[in-house]
């Protein structure tokens, strides 16, 4: 699994503060970052207007997927809360009359 997005976030800020810190040139720097910026937005733009018709293909099937997994997983809960209704009432109201 990848770095999330805080993580990236804090390594480019990182780098800046430690470009600084070590005096590092700043067109050099400048033209570094930009290209990375470049080469970033290229990179996840052109993936995604090239593989976005791939959505087409999974979305379907995969939307019908998660509504079934949704429906039953409500179910469940909804199931699990009547099963549990009393027992967890009752320790509510222990709970309050043990706390005046």
């Amino acid at each position: 699994m990848g770095p999330d997005c805080s993580s990236i976030a804090a390594a480019v800020l990182l780098g800046a503060a430690l470009a600084g810190a070590l005096n590092f040139p700043r067109g050099e720097f400048f033209l570094w970052n930009a290209s990375g910026g470049i080469v970033w937005a290229a990179f996840f733009g052109l993936g995604g207007y090239m593989f976005g018709h791939a959505i087409k293909l999974v979305a379907g099937p995969m939307g019908a997927a998660l509504l079934i997994c949704a429906v039953v997983g409500i179910g469940a809960l909804w199931w699990m809360f009547k099963r549990y209704e009393a027992q967890l009432l009752a320790k509510a109201a222990g709970s309050l009359a043990a706390s005046k």
